[in-house]
């Protein structure tokens, strides 16, 4: 069940009456982050599901594989390159039929951010007759770019490869271009040209299979594979600075969101004389909310039954907040016309 808590702890109503315009937000998730599923993929190549995204904390939360005997085989873990819902791992040294994936979650200051959990599946005996495709780029695909940083393109497969940066060559129009490769993962290749990306620009891929190699399966069906995918136009920046919405406490805290499917979300404090700047924010829509940060997690927190404790303060600015690129949006006073 998902709720909202207002601020305000106790509400003193009288016999028939009620209370308008009460302020609540509904959060999209309440509670910590839970392991919901775990497989094996391929071979020794296995994979965790969790009910949100995991990336944030995939560098602290510990994941075990126990086997039947209770040992525990080494593994190594990486996120997912196209969900980050997911984590991957491919164990190090040979289990027994059935493992158990196993994590004891995630804590950060009494407060669960992963719950612990335990899920039994069975290792994947069957050989792998299958060839490797590739996931990203496709012919749709268009790579977001910027003017000063160089953004990589990260090439995808449906299964684990051995890196080797012979396997590609990149192409605009004819004109063969230099590049340097990373291996993000085995799943993961980021291609980084040595000169910049043009903007609106068609580009090809070509991938040599003989030089590509899949720790299972088979390579890739064709000899070569071309892929055409394009640039954007470069992306460009704004800020916004705020002059004042009266004095504040130093746990005060407003969050830029970004009107789009994949939200992008920029915090920072308010200083105590109620300003602050933003740089560099992608040009856009956003919405812009001011919250009291009182257990100083960064974020707002939407409160709880049991044990109960309120939600944070919040306040929602009306009006949309255009950012464009080159320009300093600028806003005077705002007043608050809820009770803090």
């Amino acid at each position: 069940m998902t709720y909202g808590l207002s601020w305000i702890s106790v509400f003193d109503l009288k016999k028939q009456q009620k209370m308008n315009n009460i302020n609540i937000r509904i959060p999209t998730h309440l509670g910590a982050i839970q392991m919901t599923n775990a497989e094996f993929v391929k071979g020794s190549w296995g994979r965790v599901t969790f009910s949100q995204e995991i990336n944030e904390f995939s560098n602290k939360l510990l994941l075990s594989v126990i086997n039947e005997d209770s040992s525990i085989s080494k593994i190594t873990v990486f996120n997912d390159p196209l969900d980050a819902m997911k984590l991957n791992f491919i164990l190090g040294e040979n289990s027994s039929d059935y493992v158990s994936v196993m994590t004891p979650g995630l804590v950060d200051h009494e407060k669960a951010l992963i719950d612990s959990g335990i899920i039994r599946i069975k290792m994947d005996t069957t050989q792998d007759t299958s060839n490797i495709t590739l996931l990203q780029p496709n012919s749709k695909y268009v790579l977001n770019i910027q003017d000063d940083d160089i953004i990589p393109l990260k090439v995808v497969f449906s299964s684990l490869v051995e890196s080797s940066s012979n396997s590609f060559d990149l192409l605009d129009d004819t004109t063969l271009i230099s590049f340097k490769t990373e291996l993000e993962s085995p799943l993961a290749i980021n291609i980084y040209p040595d000169q910049n990306w043009k903007p609106r620009t068609e580009y090809v891929l070509k991938l040599d299979r003989r030089s590509l190699v899949p720790i299972y399966g088979k390579s890739m069906k064709d000899s070569l594979t071309s892929i055409k995918f394009k640039t954007s136009d470069y992306q460009g920046f704004g800020s916004l600075k705020i002059n004042s919405i009266g004095e504040r406490s130093d746990d005060f805290i407003a969050k830029l969101t970004k009107f789009e499917k994949e939200q992008t979300v920029f915090r920072t404090l308010v200083n105590s004389k109620g300003a602050f700047n933003m740089e560099r924010l992608p040009e856009g829509d956003y919405s812009l909310m001011f919250f009291q940060d009182i257990d100083k997690n960064g974020k707002y927190t939407p409160g709880n039954i049991s044990p109960y404790r309120p939600s944070e303060w919040f306040y929602n600015y009306p009006d949309t907040v255009k950012i464009r690129a080159n320009w300093e949006l600028e806003l005077d006073t705002i007043i608050m016309d809820n009770t803090f």
